[in-house]
């Protein structure tokens, strides 16, 4: 992992420190960018900052610096000349390793791109506007009948939800809202996957927001179906009761019996016997009773026996839910089909720039490295709508997917 933004980010701090006399905040800040690796910046931004860095030598020279002592000849003029141009490099490495990780995460491709991951985790307050500005972006282009833009998005699903930044929510809650098979084209089968924690994480226990998905027959079923199980998270997290969970299922089971939106009532009952809802009982059974729930997907005997074993059946359940929220990214899809790794080919040590400042008058050419970069996507199941594996004849999402 490169170390290029933590070394500029510091040096913007000094910059910035106006407590500190000028000269000795261009010595503090040429300190800081000694030894930089450079080798991933783009060529751009490396023609750039070489240019940036002959000015600065330029001026250091006229005063014969050799030792910290010499900083004090610069007048506060030249000093700000030079803090100046340590501003347009520190942005320009910045900018350039964001470009980097954010393509590395466009185009991972079968290999998990876990050195994108660090660098979001150590520098969030970088990373965190970029990935839900690509999430916003992807949204947009799936809403237009579009495809969704490299991977960054579905990425983006993952790590906000791991760095728990709640300010995303309305966005990614956006996304799950898209009409159709929206969801799907952004996030694939991390929808099963993550909703649910997800979406008790980001509730802190108001079900509202839950319930605002799984009553909207407008959405994708499978969002809304993944959406009912974040109940019995919030009841295992203790962020409701067991009854409200019961009680608010139980309401969204009977709206669906009164609008006619039966595909949801299997999903429902499923989640109702799984919180063994007593009180829901005889709805579900006057459901199955009219023929309005698929018993194909769920027989009412065994919603019946779930819902009567009581505590043992929640006891189960709760065991069973996965950790709330996403613990770690990079364990979560490290056993995806889609990311198993690759050898990778033994690279030599990087170059860095030498320790001594200032900065000295050199081409940054030969610290270059150049390296492969992969653009292919491939999904970890069957998909949604391809044939289903057991011979059916039917779409996955029509037989084995709807179980």
């Amino acid at each position: 992992m490169s170390d290029i933004i933590t070394k500029a980010q510091r040096s913007s701090n000094v910059t910035e420190d106006h407590s500190l006399p000028p000269w000795q905040r261009v010595r503090q800040a040429l300190e800081t960018l000694s030894g930089l690796i450079l080798s991933d910046l783009n060529d751009d931004a490396r023609v750039a900052i070489e240019a940036e860095l002959v000015t600065i030598n330029q001026i250091s020279a006229n005063h014969a610096i050799e030792s910290e002592a010499d900083y004090k000849n610069l007048t506060d003029a030249e000093s700000e000349e030079i803090l100046r141009r340590i501003g347009t490099v520190n942005r320009l490495c910045v900018d350039s390793e964001a470009e980097r990780v954010m393509r590395a995460l466009d185009t991972a491709g079968r290999k998990l791109p876990v050195a994108a991951f660090e660098e979001v985790r150590e520098h969030r307050d970088i990373f965190v506007p970029l990935l839900t500005q690509s999430l916003e972006r992807s949204i947009v282009r799936v809403r237009n009948g579009e495809k969704s833009e490299g991977g960054s998005s579905f990425f983006a699903l993952f790590l906000l939800t791991e760095l728990k930044v709640n300010e995303a929510f309305p966005i990614l809650r956006e996304a799950l809202r898209l009409p159709g098979e929206g969801p799907f084209e952004l996030f694939g089968d991390a929808v099963h996957e993550l909703v649910p924690p997800l979406l008790a994480q980001f509730s802190h226990g108001n079900i509202d927001s839950i319930g605002e998905i799984v009553g909207d027959p407008n959405l994708d079923l499978y969002v809304r179906w993944s959406a009912t199980q974040a109940y019995k998270y919030l009841v295992r997290d203790e962020l409701i009761s067991r009854q409200v969970a019961i009680d608010a299922l139980h309401v969204h089971f009977q709206d669906c019996v009164k609008n006619e939106d039966y595909d949801l009532l299997a999903p429902l009952a499923c989640a109702l016997g799984d919180l063994a809802a007593e009180p829901a009982l005889e709805t579900i059974r006057s459901a199955y009773d009219r023929n309005q729930v698929n018993d194909e997907i769920v027989d009412f005997r065994f919603i019946e026996s779930q819902i009567k074993a009581g505590e043992d059946t929640v006891k189960k359940t709760l065991e069973h839910c996965l950790p709330t929220g996403m613990p770690d990214t990079t364990a979560e899809l490290s056993d995806w089909a889609a990311f198993q790794e690759e050898p990778l080919r033994p690279r030599s040590k990087p170059k860095a720039l030498p320790s001594r400042v200032p900065l000295p008058k050199r081409q940054l050419d030969d610290l270059v490295r150049t390296k492969p970069v992969t653009t292919i996507r491939v999904d970890a199941k069957v998909g949604r709508n391809d044939r289903c594996p057991c011979g059916s004849g039917k779409k996955y999402k029509k037989c084995c997917g709807r179980s």
